[in-house]
């Protein structure tokens, strides 16, 4: 049998120390160049569009202020006007209440009463007359507490004069019958 030898006749290069370095940037470093700039590409786009966005927010913020300075009177007056319509309403709806405090009295007033003086103000109201009969001023008082329209009924003075009886109510606390249902 005959042996086969295998024989290289081709010579092993050294490696020099630097060779290594040189086949690495020679075939792989370029790819890593490659992509390096791409993605350096890609942020710069990115920046700009973002830069872009920011100058579209400042012009936005811009117009908005300028839209918000040129409305501010316009709303000053607005709620000077709203201040003064609610200043009214508070002055209708006490003028209302006494208007119907006004209106139950007369309503319950006896027909032999004579009234000498009456005064109203937001708390109270004061009731002075003069009438024939003792009885009717009871009556008058009786009903008053019993309609409950007034939380506080009193009688301050019955006085005889002559042939009258003069007094005195004071009533306070009115409550609007829409308040009681």
């Amino acid at each position: 049998m005959k042996r086969k030898y295998k024989v290289n006749l081709l010579l092993k290069k050294k490696k020099r120390p630097g060779e290594d370095v040189v086949y690495f940037l020679l075939h792989y470093f370029r790819y890593i160049l490659v992509i390096t700039q791409i993605i350096i590409i890609v942020v710069f786009f990115y920046r700009l569009k973002v830069d872009q966005e920011i100058v579209d927010l400042n012009d936005t913020l811009r117009q908005q202020r300028e839209i918000i300075a040129v409305l501010r009177p316009f709303v000053d007056d607005i709620r000077k006007k709203y201040a003064r319509v609610e200043k009214v309403k508070l002055v209708i709806d006490q003028q209302e209440t006494t208007q119907k405090k006004l209106d139950y009295i007369l309503s319950v007033f006896p027909a032999d009463f004579y009234l000498t003086r009456l005064t109203l103000d937001r708390e109270k109201v004061m009731l002075e007359g003069k009438s024939v009969n003792y009885l009717t001023i009871m009556r008058f008082q009786n009903r008053l507490r019993k309609d409950k329209r007034f939380v506080n009924v009193d009688l301050q003075s019955v006085k005889k004069q002559g042939s009258l009886f003069a007094f005195t109510f004071e009533l306070s606390g009115f409550k609007l019958r829409d308040a009681q249902k």
